[in-house]
């Protein structure tokens, strides 16, 4: 599929030269950043310095000392005269040289000890070094596991290992920190002691810690917008290779669509819809926003930030109108070279396919639906006759239907007839009928490996950090021939170049190798692997008898197409994705506490493709003489320059926080699109566009987009007393792409809060640490997908539509222009106007998290380029304008619990729910409804699926409603005779769809005035399904024993319809005679079977039956799904220490493991088109994974 950015934000050639600039200082900061990674301890004699101090107190000699080295100094404050000024003139000077000169003229004396550390001591104190160990525990007793203990003021420092012990080398005057997450930090003093017992008590500190909210940090507790924020190490526990798809289940208010396919696109919609056009979420990763994060390794992910109301996104302006997720990648630590490597490999099942009926059912339904209709019993494959008969070879040359029991049979059937090649003499394939029956979807799917490698290093000092990670991920496709192979690369440094001036980039190079399903479900096309494998009659076997490819060339068969020969034919397509993606930034403490910082970032994206389409001689409809190449390339950049001054301060009660900012963004893109035939060769080495024929060469697309945005934005955070809080923000945005009255925009927000566990009232309830009450109202703007072009007329030339003969002589036209699309200079910003409030709260010793939000959302001037009527003339494409709104209302919580019992067991558990309606206020001024895009092949009747109408959610299923099937010809009289009654016609019928026995019986909703008639026509056509769901939820636990976890994760959908498109080719019979029956067919309709919801099975079309839409097609959607199991170990310390092993974990891992649905198809998770969406034309199979893995630190 081709790589393509509906509105890309580019930039122009004197901005690729600031993009180059920016590169080549990331590639300078990490080759900064390898050479610190190579870098070994340092020797005391290999450091020399130059300095030259004048009347400098010695604690600032010690910090410039410490700047210019890796050693670090460990003294009392007490003992050390820090504050003495001395002089200190040294040139290249060895490290104990230049110590010798500093303390000479004072009465302390140092000591260089084995870790890089200097101790200072008082003359005649005794500076010593030895072995200190303990334990570290919880409040009830219980050993903590990788609980950090560190010499305060150095790096030197260890974990406990699974009996939550550590051993550890000191200064007799050394201070140890001992730290764990979710627990207060202790500080403890040696002395002379050798063991220590520390008890760690339960910290609050999680409400402290600081969240990125959008061009700054926040402490969670102080949030007053609707944030959620979750670690990295949450999203790498299952195997995906994608952060949208590991998201899902564990963000309230997101509900993400994926697919099984690998490098399949997910629908992230964040709090349902709001638009028409777009749904899709910002996405800004460290500082620069884009709109995809599949190039991003998850191990790469430090936290992720979902900003889901507007006074949490208004921050970032109209790019953020549906939601914003923040992307944090890990970043460097001050500390000795840490390397990280996690591995996994595992299998991958497809799920369930198909029920299809085997040849000897299918020969026998074959007859039952030409039976039902009292047609001649017959059958190209299956002869003639009372009983159909199964042939032996389905086809030798020109002849079908063979059986052995003809005396030409075995002439006709004989190997040395045989050729497929029409170079070689006519074609004379030879294919013996497989009746035991071919299961296709199993022939096109596979057991497949998946493999996923991460290997980071990671250290620094306090002036120099460093992160930098290698990436591979290899999964295989469970759909022969397609994959996805992922090669990333990234690097994150930073400098401190002054105390204070500090400078760092991140940046990422990712190459993906993904060759996706020809055809998939997105846009509703039969015409791939999985919609064949449906359809492909079960007695055609894989292959002929030479081991070439089978298919449906011979009669009876009907058109489809053999899936795996469609799939084999794709190995040699590619699709490459080359993306560079980052920034360079800059941080300087200015006078009175401000913070100024610049980030210049971008985005590179070169995508190139290539497919073949090759002789088919197995089909009937076959191409089998000419091979196609359809080439093409297209690239996309982008830039973003953010400038921002922060301020805060306390004063007394009061605490202030201001943030003012400037951001420029820009970019351009291009694509180009060829496609050419007959080739000398068909080897793919040698096809391509310059390789064919002149005359079969064809550039079939191109084209490129520009757009720039500027904005001014400001945002205000206040508290009084840790009690009342304030939030405010406002954004001006200004684009292009809009004409001179509407190009800004201002889009304003603000919050409260009000901690009510910090009232007096609240001190006696002890059992509630935290507890906050919070509103919101803003404003957003969205602009997407308007275009520059929307204001002007454009033109275009047609020499069908746009020439004519000038000269009169009949054989020479002038071309000229016609209209392309009309002008539009009004059309402005959507507008999303969201209200919502929520409450936090942290009980029982901060054990147990509460989040609770209930919003309304309602998006006034929708965008939408709706078709003009026919008189404005002949237009290729239409311009957007504002045609109305929508309002979306929701609720959503969020529940953790953690903890610990029974000595050596700890527990989290965490449950959210989401919950929203959508409903379309307003369209347009005498329009209150308009389709959704017509669906694939338009097999259905007019192929309209979906509609959008006021009242309704958007996307709602559309169609007749079925009330029951025809039982009888006097039941069908009775309501003609009704019909003629109601409208007073003698010629009146109930249902003009030629109704019979067994068929569709449809209510009447309407009629011409709005109300029930007493016919059926299209007045009746209604909503018959809402693809939204009711609610959806997350379950995720986790529980561990000593050095053993169990981690568990759920995922649900209750509510929500999906339209099952399958059934319309496999249930009834005169759509494909020939092809594939759906096991449903034996629960059909017979005069003798009456209860029951499958119509009859027949060889009949009518709008009673096959020719309309209804709701036979509406299945329900609901499912819950066990997304992910995985029991690992982690090994003790003691055992690892000897083999330079910090941490080792191993664990096993199923993913998937089971989905509860009453749903048909292959798997219920369908998305689609924003306005057209939750419709199953043949889904990627749902996808089962076993998976082993380590995870280890050196």
């Amino acid at each position: 599929m081709k790589k393509w950015f509906p509105h890309p934000v580019f930039l122009k050639e004197k901005s690729t030269k600031k993009i180059w600039l920016a590169m080549k200082l990331s590639f300078v900061l990490m080759l900064a950043a390898c050479l610190q990674v190579s870098a070994k301890a340092y020797s005391q004699n290999d450091v020399r310095l130059t300095l030259d101090l004048h009347n400098v107190k010695l604690r600032k000699v010690f910090s410039k000392i410490e700047k210019e080295s890796a050693f670090r100094f460990l003294y009392s404050d007490d003992l050390v005269p820090v504050n003495k000024k001395i002089n200190l003139q040294v040139t290249n000077t060895p490290l104990p040289e230049v110590l010798n000169t500093l303390l000479a003229k004072t009465d302390l004396h140092y000591k260089i000890l084995s870790n890089n550390v200097i101790v200072i001591a008082k003359k005649g104190n005794v500076i010593q070094q030895h072995q200190v160990s303990g334990v570290v525990k919880d409040a009830h007793g219980n050993p903590l596991i990788g609980a950090t203990v560190q010499v305060k003021g150095t790096n030197t420092g260890t974990a406990t290992d699974a009996q939550g012990r550590f051993s550890l080398e000191v200064p007799d005057n050394a201070v140890l920190t001992i730290s764990s997450v979710g627990y207060q930090s202790e500080d403890v003093s040696v002395g002379g002691r050798t063991s220590l017992n520390i008890t760690l008590q339960v910290s609050s500190s999680t409400l402290n810690e600081l969240v990125v909210t959008g061009y700054t940090t926040q402490k969670e507790k102080d949030i007053t917008g609707s944030i959620t924020s979750i670690k990295g190490s949450q999203l790498t526990t299952i195997p995906m290779g994608d952060a949208q798809k590991q998201l899902m289940g564990q963000v309230p208010g997101v509900t993400i669509t994926t697919s099984g396919e690998p490098g399949g696109s997910s629908s992230v919609r964040i709090r349902g819809f709001g638009s028409f056009l777009t749904n899709d979420p910002l996405y800004v990763v460290d500082g620069v926003p884009t709109e995809d994060i599949s190039y991003i390794a998850p191990d790469d992910i430090a936290s992720i930030t979902v900003l889901k109301d507007a006074a949490a996104a208004t921050i970032y302006g109209a790019r953020a109108f549906a939601g914003v997720i923040l992307i944090t990648t890990k970043q460097g630590k001050a500390g000795k070279l840490t390397v990280n490597y996690d591995v996994s490999y595992g299998r991958q099942y497809p799920g369930h396919g198909y029920s299809m009926l085997n040849p000897t059912q299918t020969a026998e339904w074959t007859w039952n639906a030409m039976k039902a209709v009292g047609e001649t019993l017959s059958n190209k494959q299956y002869g003639t006759g009372p009983t159909p008969v199964l042939p032996d070879y389905l086809k030798a040359g020109p002849n079908y239907g063979l059986l052995n029991s003809d005396p030409a049979t075995a002439a006709l059937v004989d190997p040395k007839l045989y050729n497929i090649n029409p170079a070689d003499g006519p074609v004379y394939q030879i294919i013996k009928a497989n009746k035991a029956g071919t299961n296709w979807y199993n022939a096109v799917t596979r057991v497949a490996p998946i493999q996923s490698h991460n290997l980071s290093l990671s250290g620094g000092t306090d002036n120099s950090k460093y992160n930098v990670q290698f990436g591979y991920f290899n999964q295989q496709g469970v759909v022969n021939e397609t994959y996805l192979k992922r090669y990333s690369v990234r690097a994150n440094t930073e400098f401190t170049i002054h105390n204070r001036v500090k400078i760092g980039e991140n940046i990422q190079i990712a190459l993906k190798d993904n060759p996706t399903l020809t055809n998939g479900n997105v846009g509703g096309n039969e015409g791939n692997a999985i919609g064949w494998s449906y359809r492909e009659n079960p007695i055609i076997p894989v292959y002929d008898i030479m081991g070439n490819f089978a298919g449906t060339t011979a009669p009876g068969l009907n058109n489809s197409q053999n899936p795996v020969a469609n799939q084999y034919r794709t190995k040699n397509n590619k699709a490459y994705n080359t993306d560079i993606f980052g920034n360079v930034y800059m941080d300087i403490l200015l006078p009175y506490n401000i913070t100024f910082h610049s980030s210049f970032g971008g985005d590179y994206n070169n995508y190139y493709y290539k497919t073949y389409t090759y002789a088919q001689y197995e089909d009937a409809e076959n191409n089998p003489t000419t091979d196609y190449v359809y080439e093409g390339a297209s690239y996309a950049q982008s830039w973003v320059w953010t400038n921002t001054l922060q301020f805060q301060h306390t004063y007394g009660a009061h605490y202030v926080k201001v943030l003012l900012g400037e951001e420029a963004q820009g970019g351009q893109g291009f694509n180009l699109d060829a496609n050419a035939n007959t080739f000398f060769t068909v080897n793919p080495g040698y096809t391509g566009i310059s390789t064919a024929s002149s005359s079969g060469r064809v550039v079939t697309d191109g084209g490129g987009a520009y757009s720039t945005l500027y904005s001014l934005f400001a945002n205000v955070n206040y508290s009084y007393k840790d009690k009342y809080l304030l939030s405010s923000t406002v954004r001006r945005d200004g684009s292009a792409n809009f004409g001179p009255q509407d190009k800004f925009g201002i889009f304003p927000a603000v919050s409260v809060g009000w901690r009510i566990s910090n009232e007096n009232f609240m001190k006696p309830v002890q059992w509630v640490n935290d507890l906050k009450l919070r509103g919101s109202y803003g404003e957003m703007g969205n602009a997407s997908p308007v275009k520059l072009v929307n204001q002007y007329n454009t033109y275009t030339t047609s020499p069908e539509v746009a020439s004519y003969d000038i000269s009169g002589t009949g054989n020479s036209l002038t071309e000229g222009l016609m209209p392309n699309s009309i002008g539009v200079p009004n059309t402005h910003w959507e507008t999303n106007k969201t209200l919502d409030f929520g409450a936090d709260a942290t009980l029982f010793n901060n054990s147990f998290n509460i989040t609770v939000d209930w919003y309304k959302r309602t998006t006034t001037g929708l965008l939408y380029n709706p078709q003009v009527e026919a008189t404005v003339g002949f237009l290729t494409s239409y311009p957007y304008i504002n045609v109305g709104s929508m309002q979306n209302t929701g609720v959503e919580f969020q529940i953790d619990k953690h903890g610990d019992f029974a000595g050596n067991w700890h527990y989290d558990i965490g449950v959210n729910f989401t919950q929203y309606k959508n409903k379309i206020i307003k369209i347009a001024d005498g329009t209150n409804y308009f389709y959704g895009t017509s669906y694939g092949a338009t097999r259905i009747g007019d192929g309209i699926v979906t509609i959008n109408k006021i009242g309704n959610p958007m996307s709602a299923f559309y169609g007749y409603k079925v009330v029951g099937l025809w039982q009888s010809q006097s039941e069908i009289d009775a309501a003609d005779a009704e019909a003629q009654k109601a409208t007073g016609n003698p010629n009146a019928t109930y249902q003009s769809g030629g109704e019979h026995p067994g068929e569709f019986r449809y209510a009447d909703v309407s009629g011409a005035n709005g109300k029930p008639d007493g016919i059926i026509d299209a007045n009746d056509r209604t909503i018959i399904g809402n693809p939204n769901p009711d609610f959806t939820y997350g379950i995720n636990g986790n529980i561990g024993y000593k050095n053993w976890d169990l981690m568990v994760q759920f995922y649900g959908v209750w509510g929500g319809n999906i339209f099952n498109y399958t059934k319309w080719y496999t249930d009834f019979y005169s759509n494909f005679p020939g092809q594939a029956i759906s096991t449903r067919v034996l629960k059909s309709w017979t005069p003798t079977n009456t209860n029951t919801n499958v119509p009859i099975f027949q060889d009949r079309s009518d709008a009673s039956y096959n020719q309309v839409v209804n709701s036979y097609y509406i299945e329900n959607g609901s499912y819950f799904r066990c997304r992910n199991l995985q029991f690992g170990y982690t090994f003790p310390k003691g055992t690892l220490t000897k083999a330079g092993i910090n941490n080792l974990r191993v664990y096993v891992q199923a993913v998937n493991l089971f989905t509860i649905t009453k749903y048909d198809g292959l798997d219920p998770a369908i998305s689609g088109l924003d306005n057209n969406f939750g419709v199953d034309y043949g889904t990627y199979p749902f996808v089962r994974q076993y998976i082993v893995g380590a995870n280890i630190s050196f």
